[in-house]
């Protein structure tokens, strides 16, 4: 039992794996498969085959180097380890079976914690979310196109319909504490074994180290988005998607009105209030740095005023609650209240 508790991973390190311990296994059967001496001669054996070991005593630094580090030294094997011939003296002798199948996990979300003495601010939010997706889409290389990560088809047009990635902040006491990939459209397992690779978020100012910390469903991986309340209270500012018509919207009726079609749009319940509850809208990063290192000012940056609100329902409603501009990336998110 304390083998298996102490085995933290199977293969690669990114693995995620499950053990156990047989109490009513049979040795009877079974393939007996030997290490071979220097004196031992392979040909004596049916098959043979090589089991890469550690060396006695263990070099923990080298055993723990991920693969690419190894590569980048120009090794195959970790310094400190060693292949060990094994003969198979006795085959199987029992029928094989076919494993009971297991039901299948939908992910629908990934969090990361940030591991950094000093926690970003909460205004730089959106600098972290855009950071993240674009170390998503580097992990992900030419198989970009037609993930839930990328946002885009495999024809390379925008995904419709909101069911591809958001990526939120996780904020605690005005710091920026982690991060949420979440995908209403469910995550594929590429789509896992790129956010699984991240490591770090950074550009030509900036660098946090980050670590996955919870795979799964949205309401067990990060519950303080999901509810349900019948009060949410907006996290990030809310900045309208569309422009108000000259000289015949009032602003705050404006913005109602586009809080309750951006609902509408996603099919929720319409909000029975919207309430203005003021806030340092202009102190927050509406841009997304990608967007405007390329050039690109219509998709990547918002152009008009924003608020900070708190929307009351009728009926308890479940999150993620994320609406307006730039809402994939953050902006406009709301946690419930209650």
């Amino acid at each position: 039992r304390r083998l298996a508790e102490s085995i933290p991973y199977f293969g690669r390190a990114d693995s995620i794996c499950t053990g156990g311990i047989a109490t009513v296994w049979g040795s009877a059967g079974h393939a007996v498969w030997k290490p071979l001496d220097i004196t031992d001669h392979v040909d004596d054996y049916a098959e043979s085959t090589s089991v890469l070991a550690p060396d006695i005593p263990l070099v923990v630094g080298t055993l723990l180097a991920r693969p690419a580090e190894v590569r980048r030294g120009g090794l195959r094997f970790p310094v400190g380890s060693r292949l060990v011939t094994y003969g198979l003296e006795r085959p199987t002798t029992a029928m094989l079976t076919a494993a009971a199948p297991r039901p299948v996990r939908t992910v629908t979300a990934v969090r990361f914690d940030l591991l950094h003495p000093a926690l970003p601010p909460d205004n730089e939010a959106l600098i972290y979310t855009d950071l993240l997706r674009q170390a998503a889409i580097k992990q992900l290389g030419e198989n970009a196109a037609g993930t839930m990560l990328g946002g885009r088809t495999s024809d390379n047009t925008p995904m419709q319909g909101g069911m591809h990635a958001h990526y939120l902040p996780v904020l605690r006491d005005r710091r920026l504490t982690g991060l949420v990939v979440w995908a209403p459209g469910v995550l594929s397992d590429k789509d896992l074994i790129a956010l699984c690779e991240i490591r770090a978020l950074y550009d030509y100012k900036r660098r946090v180290q980050v670590r996955v910390s919870g795979v799964g469903m949205m309401e067990q991986v990060a519950p303080e988005f999901v509810g349900p309340a019948r009060t949410w209270c907006a996290v990030t500012p809310f900045t309208p998607a569309r422009y108000p018509k000259k000289n015949r919207d009032e602003w705050r009726n404006f913005v109602v009105k586009e809080i309750q079609r951006e609902l509408e749009l996603r099919g929720r319940e319409r909000a029975d209030d919207v309430q203005f509850v003021g806030g340092p809208w202009t102190a927050f990063v509406r841009h997304r740095p990608s967007a405007r290192m390329r050039g690109d000012k219509r998709q990547g940056q918002a152009h008009l005023p924003a608020e900070f609100l708190r929307l009351r329902f009728t009926q308890p409603t479940r999150g993620p609650l994320t609406l307006g501009w730039l809402s994939h990336f953050g902006l406009g998110l709301f946690a419930p209240e209650g």
